[in-house]
C-alpha cells in the first residue's frame, strides 16, 4: 500500500512539473511584464482567481451640485441612511397590552398555527 501511494505521489509531482514547464514556454518574463503594465495603463487589468471581475469604476454623469441637492432633500425628508443602516424612517413599535399578547398566543395554539423555532405550523 505504501509503495502504491509513493508511486502515485511521484507521478503527480512529475506531471505537475511537466505541465508547469509547458505553460511557462512561449512568453518571456519581460513580455509578460510588458503585457501587465499595458493592461494596467489601459485599466483592463483584473484581479487573479475567480473573484468578481466586473468593471467597478464608473465615472459619474451627475454634477456635484445635483448630488448635494439630493442629499439636502434626503436629510430634510429624513430618508438619508449610511452604509447598511435601515433605509428610510425606522418603524415605530406600537405598545401592546400583555393580555392582548396572551390572547393572541392562545388563539394561535388553538388554531394550530403557532410557530416555535424552526418548525412550521400544523396548518401548512
Amino acid at each position: 500500500m505504501n509503495t502504491t501511494n509513493t508511486i502515485a505521489a511521484l507521478l503527480l509531482a512529475v506531471s505537475a512539473i511537466a505541465s508547469g514547464g509547458a505553460a511557462a514556454e512561449g512568453l518571456t518574463r519581460e513580455q509578460v511584464r510588458a503585457e501587465v503594465l499595458a493592461a494596467r495603463a489601459a485599466g483592463t487589468l483584473t484581479s487573479g482567481g475567480e473573484g468578481y471581475q466586473a468593471d467597478i469604476f464608473t465615472p459619474s454623469t451627475r454634477s456635484r451640485a445635483d448630488v448635494r441637492a439630493e442629499l439636502a432633500a434626503a436629510r430634510a425628508a429624513g430618508t438619508q441612511f449610511d452604509g447598511e443602516a435601515y433605509p428610510g424612517p425606522l418603524p415605530q413599535a406600537k405598545p401592546v397590552a400583555r393580555t392582548d399578547v396572551q390572547a393572541e398566543l392562545a388563539a394561535a395554539r388553538a388554531a394550530g398555527t403557532l410557530v416555535a423555532g424552526d418548525h412550521y405550523p400544523a396548518s401548512y
